[in-house]
């Protein structure tokens, strides 16, 4: 972590610069490792999303190569690589990375959660730091700089706990939406029933989701099963989606049930 703190002065200052700082520890080596990984990848990735953004598909697909050559499980680059793969209609390879990325997405969550226990432990660090530093403290000065490392602290711990929840239900999401773009892979190689069972599955994870409520209500009607169908559409209606769900399809729906459209 650098030079060790001195009890006084300086220390002060270098207690504030650190406190909310990302620095590393020690912990599951396989973890660590990975997080290594992770960060090392962080700019091949950055910059194939530019490309990917900008149209340069050659580009992004040799940087989201590169991250998944420094850490074989990074999802989000798989993701990309899936999607790059779709565009060219090169279906199999889109769903050999789509399926790999899906099955990472824990893992990355994993990782995740191995930072945020990293920076805990810090934070944790530094408060014992600062109680040591007011036990010894002689004056007000030093007293007032120790309370305000405190309320940093407070803070920091504040932001990191409204951050999980957000974190927690930013990943159920992602989730959601890779499982329905795998299923949308298996819609277009004609595996129905898999398709099917993505597209239900991404609705358990994210009840909004509104293309998967389309897409598997699509399935239904492509099976004549138009009840389930029209099931499917009120139900993505009741909860909200009424100004996203497929018009097009409700109208065939309804039409092959005789009812009125």
């Amino acid at each position: 972590m650098g030079r060790a703190m001195t009890a006084r002065g300086s220390g002060l200052a270098v207690l504030v610069a650190l406190c909310l700082s990302f620095v590393h520890g020690q912990s599951t080596p396989s973890l660590d490792e990975a997080w290594k990984a992770l960060q090392a990848a962080e700019k091949p990735f950055a910059k194939g999303m530019e490309a990917f953004n900008q149209g340069r598909h050659q580009d992004a697909a040799s940087l989201f190569e590169k991250c998944v050559e420094i850490l074989p499980q990074h999802a989000y680059a798989r993701y990309y690589l899936a999607n790059l793969a779709y565009i060219k209609a090169d279906h199999g390879r889109a769903l050999a990375e789509m399926e790999r990325s899906l099955g990472d997405l824990d893992f990355m969550a994993e990782l995740d959660e191995h930072a945020v226990k990293l920076k805990l432990k810090k934070i944790d660090s530094y408060e014992r730091m600062a109680a040591a530093e007011w036990n010894n403290s002689l004056n007000c000065r030093q007293s007032r700089e120790l309370e305000a490392i405190d309320d940093q602290l407070i803070d920091e711990r504040s932001r990191m706990e409204l951050a999980a929840r957000k974190r927690d239900e930013a990943r159920l999401r992602r989730k959601a939406h890779f499982a329905y773009f795998l299923g949308n892979i298996y819609f277009q190689l004609q595996r129905g029933p898999e398709a099917a069972r993505r597209y239900q599955e991404a609705i358990e994870l994210d009840p909004r989701h509104a293309d998967a409520h389309n897409n598997l209500a699509a399935l239904a009607y492509l099976a004549r099963d138009f009840a389930a169908a029209a099931g499917l559409l009120e139900q993505a209606e009741a909860r909200g989606l009424e100004d996203n769900v497929n018009l097009k399809l409700k109208h065939l729906v309804y039409e092959a049930l005789g009812r009125p459209t």
